[in-house]
């Protein structure tokens, strides 16, 4: 089985991500990720036995109950690598707590983490063939990160399938006021 860890944002942020991905149109060699499956990668695991589902459930409760709901910003694009020729184009994500969020779950599962390097982002697309970079895109969006999910991808010709196998609501005390819904517009 082949796992990761994941916070997805709710659907009306996916969908201002899907605008942002019309970009990729006029360009041959991008394939964009799915609106559902856009999603901000906390832990790859890599392929898994199933037989450690349970202790991977486990550890993703206990990291749940020790950190709160959390805000993150949505606010511009950005290529891997940042020089050269580039194979994915993400949003950037921003947000203080996802980063003791990513490591607690490192620190839980260490032989998972090993030479991962977290930069927190959401794939908008992976390059296939020789392609250009596109334009920056601007975004102003928020959504509130209440919780996080052990998902399967199953890697099939026409792309990855997810499977949610397990939600982890983030439990701790809510140190904010509620998101508001934002619709705003993009540049790009």
């Amino acid at each position: 089985m082949r796992l990761f860890y994941a916070l997805f944002p709710p659907a009306h942020v996916q969908q201002q991500l899907a605008r942002a991905q019309e970009a990729l149109g006029s360009y041959k060699g991008w394939k964009a990720v799915k609106p559902k499956q856009l999603h901000l990668t906390l832990l790859f695991l890599g392929e898994v036995e199933e037989g450690r589902l349970k202790e991977l459930k486990e550890a993703g409760s206990e990291v749940s109950r020790r950190h709160a709901p959390f805000k993150v910003l949505i606010q511009g694009t950005g290529y891997f690598p940042a020089n050269g020729s580039p194979r994915i184009w993400f949003a950037k994500a921003e947000a203080s707590q996802l980063f003791p969020l990513a490591e607690d779950l490192r620190q839980a599962l260490p032989q998972f983490a090993v030479d991962q390097d977290f930069k927190p982002h959401i794939t908008l697309a992976r390059k296939k063939n020789p392609a250009p970079r596109t334009g920056p895109v601007v975004f102003d969006c928020e959504f509130a990160a209440q919780e996080f999910s052990l998902v399967q991808s199953e890697l099939l010709p026409s792309g990855s399938e997810y499977q949610l196998l397990e939600k982890f609501s983030l439990a701790g005390p809510w140190g904010g006021t509620a998101v508001p819904h934002k619709e705003r517009s993009y540049a790009g």
